[in-house]
């Protein structure tokens, strides 16, 4: 999909072009009908709802979530009937174009526990004992993992937030933060936080890189706060477990409508705007009391 070049090179070699599309069929038929029909075009406000039309669900969106080629052969879904089986109907229906299920894609290749494990990291695995043993001290189904993938980028002030708002909760979590989110000016923060969670043993920070798989399949993990990225949903699914949803930028907020109203696997932690993955401005999108069941 990041490739439109390709349509026309394809186009005069006479070869069908196939679009692999890396998100969920619900997601791609809002896009498609949202620009078809443009229900937001005349709402006087952000924060007023609109309808998407054309839909099996009533789905409600605000224009501010919804900002987000179909000149293909043909699109391949990294998703399956079972899951989305309204949407593949309509998608191949209304958009007249040739799709094929052939998710969930992680799932299968990384069947085996060595994948599972490393994912191409073996050399920021060094510290597997001790969140492993963590996770091992723990009841089953007392622990909520929160990650925001890799390319997300959250702003020390949403950072704060989210530290007050799990800890306030009393409930067991590992939280994986990225490297560059550790502002050395403003690290203290964190520094304290993680040594006072490693007192209470309540939280664990994992710092960059976590072996989300085996978090996910672990029997003391029992759900997830999520940015609704696709791969993730389904690597929760594959666990079996109900997500937290708080979608940042693109079609994350249509996926996050899909997991609360129509599959009802989900919850809404209240996140509204959608914002470019690497903006660096001081906003808190969700706060600390949102964030704390």
């Amino acid at each position: 999909m990041m490739f439109p070049w390709t349509v026309e090179a394809a186009a005069k070699l006479g070869i069908p072009r196939i679009h692999y599309y890396s998100s969920s069929y619900f997601s791609n038929c809002a896009e498609h009908f949202i620009m078809k029909y443009r229900p937001h075009d005349n709402l006087v406000s952000d924060t007023q709802k609109f309808t998407v039309p054309g839909f099996p669900h009533s789905i409600e969106m605000t224009p501010p979530a919804a900002s987000f080629l179909k000149i293909s052969y043909g699109t391949l879904y990294n998703s399956f009937h079972e899951l989305e089986s309204d949407y593949e109907k309509l998608g191949s229906t209304t958009m007249g174009i040739k799709s094929w299920s052939v998710g969930p894609v992680s799932a299968w290749t990384n069947k085996n526990d060595e994948k599972k494990a490393n994912r191409g990291h073996i050399e920021e695995l060094g510290k597997e004992e001790e969140w492993l043993n963590w996770l091992n001290s723990k009841e089953n189904e007392s622990v909520l993992y929160v990650s925001f993938g890799s390319l997300i980028r959250l702003d020390n002030a949403q950072i704060v937030e989210i530290a007050h708002g799990l800890e306030n909760s009393g409930h067991n979590f590992i939280w994986v933060v990225r490297k560059y989110e550790r502002d050395e000016s403003e690290n203290t923060f964190l520094q304290d936080f993680e040594e006072r969670m490693k007192e209470s043993k309540k939280g664990y920070i994992i710092w960059n890189w976590a072996p989300q798989l085996l978090i996910l399949d672990h029997p003391a993990t029992g759900g997830i706060v999520t940015h609704c990225g696709w791969n993730s949903i389904l690597e929760s699914l594959n666990a079996g477990l109900p997500m937290i949803a708080w979608p940042i930028f693109a079609e994350q907020f249509y996926n996050e409508k899909l997991l609360v109203d129509v599959l009802k696997i989900g919850v809404p932690v209240g996140a509204k705007v959608n914002e470019f993955w690497n903006s660096t401005s001081e906003t808190v999108a969700v706060k600390r009391e949102d964030v704390t069941p």
